[in-house]
């Protein structure tokens, strides 16, 4: 078999098992109990790092408005418009709904791992590479996006 044709083989499972695993992950999503999102847990948590200057300074506005908001395709919520401010429930339902959204990017970066087993190191690096960017751009929204309301929701009491 020629060289080109394993590596076309490879990034063809690598492309099966990232999209597969993502997928599967978003699917289910929707259906997590909302208990298990009540807080901020493992890496949803905010650091002091997590400020608006510094989400603004690496350009989160700009990818607001490009990045497609994919959280009401699978069953979930649309992310793209922030709740009625002056309703508390709404922020904190809002609130839940972006650590849904965080969580499934984060384990979407888990979908790699099998590619490891079958696939050349540097068609593996890529892949990760790759789906980390991917997933980075919609966790630094929803992660900026729940600062805001958290930041919202205390002000107002809530």
């Amino acid at each position: 078999m020629a060289r080109w044709h394993s590596w076309a083989l490879q990034i063809g499972g690598g492309i099966a098992c990232v999209a597969g695993v993502s997928v599967g992950v978003g699917l289910t999503a929707p259906k997590w109990p909302a208990a298990w999102l009540d807080r901020d847990r493992g890496p949803l948590h905010l650091t002091r790092l997590d400020t608006r200057r510094n989400w603004e300074r690496v350009g989160v506005g700009w990818w607001k408005r490009r990045f497609p908001d994919g959280g009401d395709w699978a069953g979930g919520e649309s992310k793209s418009s922030l709740p009625a401010l002056d309703d508390p429930t709404a922020i904190e339902r809002y609130i839940v709904e972006t650590r849904r959204a965080e969580w499934v990017h984060w384990l979407a970066n888990l979908s790699v791992i099998p590619i490891a087993f079958f696939a050349e190191w540097w068609i593996f690096a890529a892949f990760t590479v790759i789906t980390v960017i991917v997933n980075a751009i919609p966790i630094m929204i929803v992660r900026y996006n729940r600062l805001r309301l958290s930041e919202h929701l205390l002000a107002i009491g809530g």
